[in-house]
């Protein structure tokens, strides 16, 4: 009895050590063609040979980089819309205050499940927001009055840039 890749015990005259047979043979093949290598050194040489193709490559490489930097990104010539944030903010506190009043009817199934505070997160995202919309209002309104407070020049990398 042999043991097969797995470790179990087969016989020496099954169907399935037959079949495994060609994949040992190649093996040898290759073995043998691995040691005629080495002792012809055919190998090594073009071993040798691509390391220095390929520091010539990367010498190339180099030269070509400093001449001739990439550009990664390219700047438009747009000026920055000009939002106040007024609607934006009014939008999210009014869909905060929706759903509370679509989860009210369900305030059972909620206490049930342990998920009350569902209903205190809705109500601290409308009252930010109505901070935020106050906010909002008073900068727009600044804005109009005093144009000079304007930031009229933007960044190159845009509004993260800053």
């Amino acid at each position: 009895m042999t043991r097969s890749k797995h470790g179990r015990e087969r016989k020496h005259g099954s169907a399935r050590s037959a079949s495994h047979s060609h994949r040992t043979d190649r093996r040898a093949d290759r073995r043998a063609s691995r040691r005629a290598e080495r002792s012809t050194g055919h190998r090594s040489e073009r071993r040798s040979e691509r390391k220095t193709e390929r520091r010539s490559e990367r010498k190339t490489e180099r030269r070509t980089e400093r001449s001739q930097p990439e550009r990664h990104h390219i700047v438009a010539d747009v000026e920055p819309l000009d939002v106040d944030g007024v609607r934006t903010v009014a939008v999210g506190s009014v869909a905060w205050i929706v759903a509370f009043v679509a989860m009210l009817p369900f305030i059972g199934t909620l206490r049930d499940h342990d998920r009350l505070s569902w209903l205190w997160i809705c109500i601290a995202g409308f009252g930010l927001g109505l901070i935020g919309l106050e906010y909002c209002r008073r900068r727009r309104n600044l804005l109009t009055a005093e144009p000079s407070r304007r930031r009229t020049e933007a960044s190159r990398f845009g509004a993260a840039g800053d």
